[in-house]
């Protein structure tokens, strides 16, 4: 008889912050005002917790905290000169169907910038794996699997829970396009996923990019 092993609850995730940004506030707080079968004002994004997810981590004490830190670090350490990251987003959409959603997104565009973020993101997992962090099969689970043009680069503008579904076709046919300009990126962040009363995800390590 097979043995089943809990999933381990990711405790932790690594982001690219983007909670100082009034431009994509703004345009969230006018999305929000347009009525969406099936979303509700407490499905939207905390503008304080806006960011772009590089992958989620399971960190079960100090040890895996710290290897976690210095693969950051290492990673760093790597790069004589800054990135200059300028991501722009290529628009609105969803996770699911339009009528059936579950996500609703801003993705990236393919930029340079985009391009440059692909190559290091690749980097940083490896140096993750290197330090004990996780493993490679840890990483596949998420499509963080070396293979850039897999993973889905986005920004969470609302979204719901426990399997609940919203139709987004409207707001699709009238924001699918929108443009809302460049956006620098100065840093990775590791962060804990507890945010209790605070409006922020705990930071328990960062890098300047």
């Amino acid at each position: 008889m097979a043995i089943i092993m809990p999933k381990k609850r990711p405790t932790h995730f690594l982001s690219l912050p983007l909670y100082s940004n009034a431009t994509l506030k703004e345009f969230q707080t006018h999305i929000s005002n347009f009525p969406i079968p099936g979303l509700k004002l407490h499905n939207f994004t905390k503008p304080e917790t806006f960011h772009i997810t590089l992958g989620v981590l399971y960190l079960p004490n100090l040890d895996y905290l710290f290897s976690a830190s210095m693969a950051l670090q290492n990673f760093k350490l790597k790069f004589s000169s800054p990135f200059n990251l300028l991501l722009k987003f290529s628009g609105l959409g969803v996770f699911g169907e339009p009528q059936s959603a579950r996500v609703l997104k801003l993705g990236l565009q393919n930029t340079e910038s985009k391009f440059m973020l692909e190559s290091f993101h690749a980097e940083l997992m490896h140096e993750l794996v290197k330090s004990g962090a996780c493993t490679y099969r840890d990483l596949a689970s998420q499509r963080v699997n070396f293979c850039p043009f897999e993973f889905s680069y986005h920004l969470t503008l609302a979204k719901t829970k426990f399997n609940k579904r919203f139709d987004a076709t409207w707001i699709l046919e009238n924001y699918e396009d929108v443009q809302l300009g460049c956006f620098e990126v100065n840093r990775i962040q590791l962060c804990r996923m507890d945010r209790k009363r605070s409006k922020h995800y705990p930071v328990e390590y960062e890098v300047f990019i």
